[in-house]
This record gives C-alpha cells, sequence and structure tokens, in this order.
C-alpha cells in the first residue's frame, strides 16, 4: 500500500490461506511479481505474483466486490485470469486490477487488513509497490 504501506502475507503457509496486510519484515517479502506482459504506454503491465513458501498464486476466491484474496496454487505457468493483476501506475505506487474482473482491484480492508478486492475508488487501501 502507498505511503509507509505494509506489506501482505497468507495467514499460514496452506493453500487457501487469506493474505493480510502486515507489516513488511523478512517473511512478508516472500512474494515474486512474475510480467506477464511487456509495459505498455501507460506504463502499466500485467504480473502473476507468486508466494514463494509453497509456490501459490494471489488470487480472489472469487471475482465479485468484497471476495477476500488468498493464496491458491500452485502458480506454474499461470498467465491470465483470476490469476493475473494489472499495475495500473498512480503516481510512485500501482492500483492492481484484476484480470478476472477488470472492473475490481486489489483492496485492504482498513478495519481488518484484509485483503480482498473492491471497485476501484483511488484510495490509499487500494495502491501498492511493485518491486
Amino acid at each position: 500500500m502507498a505511503s509507509g504501506a505494509p506489506c501482505f502475507a497468507p495467514q499460514s503457509g496452506s493453500w487457501g490461506a487469506t493474505v493480510r496486510a502486515v507489516p513488511c519484515n523478512g517473511s512478508s517479502s516472500n512474494w515474486q511479481a512474475i510480467p506477464i506482459s511487456g509495459t505498455d504506454s501507460r506504463g502499466g503491465a500485467w504480473y502473476v505474483f507468486e508466494w514463494l513458501p509453497n509456490s501459490g498464486c494471489l488470487v480472489p476466491n472469487w471475482t465479485t466486490v468484497g471476495s477476500p484474496v488468498v493464496v491458491s496454487g500452485p502458480c506454474g505457468n499461470v498467465t491470465g485470469g483470476d490469476y493475473a493483476w494489472y499495475g495500473w501506475p498512480e503516481g510512485s505506487a500501482y492500483e492492481l486490477v484484476n484480470g478476472g474482473n477488470t472492473n475490481l482491484v486489489l483492496d485492504m480492508d482498513v478495519s481488518t487488513g484484509r485483503l480482498q478486492v473492491w471497485t476501484a475508488n483511488y484510495g490509499n487501501n487500494q495502491k501498492w509497490f511493485v518491486s
């Protein structure tokens, strides 16, 4: 998330675990952003996010507003659909648009820290750094 942003990590090491915002530390840095497209004219690109400890992918449980984001696996050779996230440039951060429903973005529920997909509202709880 932008502006002193937390990192995110699954609640457990098993597939299907809900992903939450957590303080940035060694274990929350175990994501690999795998580009699955080239950079476009807006400066954005499509990515798959792999949780390295179990090779699971960041994916919403469903493609409807409020669906929790989980680690589902294995990533393998996934190249699109629900598993794909478009990094839409927002200043120095990105809004991550879900490939399964491009009306929804990665969102942190500020009351619980849980990651979910939600309609874009351009709030800081929907801005992420990808490195």
